[in-house]
């Protein structure tokens, strides 16, 4: 940690020092003798346990990563099953349905950046942040201003800019403080300095949709 001093050498250095003077003081003139033995024995036995800890946790990676290889080919496989073929260019417009999905996707995006009518908002951490849904309406918004009105922007890209404006509030972001705090013990509350790939990816990918159809 950074306040402890360069590399975070004093910090420990310090500790150092006060144990060997604490120790000086509260073993009198004596002590054990045999305490060198038990040290090594401590040693091995700690060195021994925690060895054992990690060649099982190597061989549960191990199983795991095993089991993953054999599942992508038939993954694949089923994907490449279930493919349809290329409809002609005729038949691929939107349904109504579908069109009324993205008219409410527009209208989301379109709201105030201090707006969450239509939001789900129960907490910040997991798969019901609002980061997740906003970035869900940037990608609806980025296929099909990219794929069926290509020479659109006006309210498409303003929508899009808003909820790339929206996702930046600290409504949104402001987890990573907590996290931050609690999971690296850090004041540094930058959302994109390090270790959050759960912002910086995805938001990547609308930022990059949006570019790519502007």
């Amino acid at each position: 940690m950074k306040w402890f001093g360069a590399g975070g050498i004093l910090f420990p250095g310090l500790v150092w020092v006060v144990s060997a003077i604490g120790a000086f003081f509260t073993t009198g003139e004596k002590a054990l003798e045999s305490s060198g033995l038990i040290s090594l024995g401590l040693f091995l036995a700690f060195l021994g346990y925690f060895n054992r800890i990690s060649a099982k946790a190597r061989h549960k990676a191990s199983e795991k990563r095993k089991a993953r290889n054999e599942f992508l080919p038939s993954a694949l496989k089923e994907v490449v099953s279930l493919a349809v073929e290329v409809l002609p260019e005729a038949d691929r417009e939107l349904s109504l349905e579908d069109l009324r999905d993205i008219q409410w996707t527009i209208d989301q995006g379109l709201r105030a950046v201090d707006d969450w009518t239509n939001f789900t908002v129960i907490d910040q951490f997991q798969d019901s942040a609002l980061r997740y849904q906003l970035y869900e309406i940037m990608y609806c918004l980025g296929t099909y201003q990219g794929i069926y009105t290509p020479n659109l922007n006006s309210y498409v890209s303003e929508a899009f800019r808003n909820t790339i404006e929206k996702s930046l509030t600290p409504k949104v972001l402001n987890f990573w403080k907590w996290e931050t705090l609690w999971g690296k013990f850090s004041t540094d509350f930058d959302p994109v300095v390090k270790d959050n790939i759960m912002v910086t990816g995805f938001l990547l990918q609308g930022v990059m949709l949006y570019t790519a159809n502007t």
